[in-house]
C-alpha cells in the first residue's frame, strides 16, 4: 500500500472514530482496510504487527492481574515467532494449527484460565483474548470478522449456526466479539479492555478515543515499519 493510501485510510478511520458517539472504530471499517492492506507477504505482515501491538499494549492487565498464566505471553511470544519466520517448539506437535493451541487454551470447559471464571475482570478477560486472537492473525490470512454472520444473538446469549446473516444485518459490535478468540480482531478487544472496567465491557469513551488514536498514530505507522524489516537478519 503506497503512502497516499496509508494516509486516506488513517484519515478515514479517524474521522469515522472520532463522529462515533462512544468513539468505536467501526469493525466494518476495520475490516475494509485489512482487506485494502491485501493477502501479499507484506500487507500479511502488516496485519499480523498491528494485531500485536494491540494485544501488548493491554498484556499489562492480564500480567498484574494473573502472574502465574503463561498462555497469553506464549500466544504473543508464537506470533512473533511467526512473524520472524521462527519455529517455535509447541509447534512440533503433531496436526499443530494456531487455532488449535489459541482455541483450546482459552476454552474454559477444558480447565480454563483464572481470568475465564464467573469472577474474571472484565478487562483482563479481553486483555487475554487479544493475544489469543493476534496469534490467529499473524499465522493465517484469515478474515478476523469472517464467522461474524454465523452469530445469533438472543438477549444475552449467543449461539453460532451454520445460517448466515446479511452483512447488513450482523448485529455484533466490539464488545460482543472482545470474548470471543474465532471471531474479531486483536485490535477490537484490545481496544474493549484498555477502555471497560474490571465489572464491565461498557466502555469509557475518552479511553476508548485513547486507544484508537494511539492506535492511528503509532500502531499503524509502526506496523508498517516492522513488516518490511527483515527480521532474520537481525541479531
Amino acid at each position: 500500500m503506497n503512502e497516499p493510501a496509508k494516509t486516506n485510510w488513517t484519515l478515514h478511520m479517524r474521522a469515522a472514530m472520532e463522529v462515533d458517539p462512544l468513539h468505536h472504530l467501526p469493525w466494518r471499517l476495520r475490516r475494509a482496510f485489512y482487506a485494502d492492506l491485501g493477502s501479499e507477504a507484506g500487507g500479511r505482515r502488516v496485519k499480523g504487527w498491528l494485531a500485536i501491538l494491540s494485544a501488548q499494549r493491554v498484556l499489562p492487565l492480564v500480567l498484574s492481574a494473573t502472574p502465574w498464566e503463561p498462555q497469553p505471553l506464549q500466544d504473543l511470544d508464537a506470533a512473533v515467532r511467526f512473524l520472524r519466520g521462527w519455529t517455535y517448539p509447541i509447534h512440533d506437535e503433531p496436526g499443530f494449527t494456531p487455532e488449535r493451541v489459541s482455541l483450546a487454551s482459552y476454552d474454559s470447559g477444558e480447565g480454563g484460565y483464572d481470568f475465564f471464571t464467573d469472577e474474571s475482570r472484565a478487562d483482563v478477560l479481553r486483555a487475554a483474548v487479544a493475544a489469543g486472537k493476534a496469534l490467529l492473525e499473524a499465522s493465517s490470512d484469515r478474515d478476523p470478522f469472517g464467522g461474524a454472520s454465523n452469530i445469533h444473538q438472543h438477549g444475552e446469549s449467543l449461539t453460532f449456526s451454520s445460517v448466515k446473516q446479511a452483512d447488513e444485518d450482523i448485529e455484533g459490535d466490539d464488545e460482543m466479539f472482545s470474548v470471543l478468540i474465532a471471531v474479531g480482531d486483536a485490535a477490537g478487544a484490545a481496544a474493549v479492555a484498555s477502555a471497560c472496567g474490571p465489572e464491565t465491557s461498557s466502555c469509557d469513551p475518552e479511553r476508548l478515543a485513547a486507544f484508537w488514536t494511539w492506535w492511528l498514530d503509532d500502531a499503524l505507522p509502526l506496523a508498517f515499519k516492522l513488516a518490511d524489516v527483515d527480521w532474520l537478519h537481525q541479531g
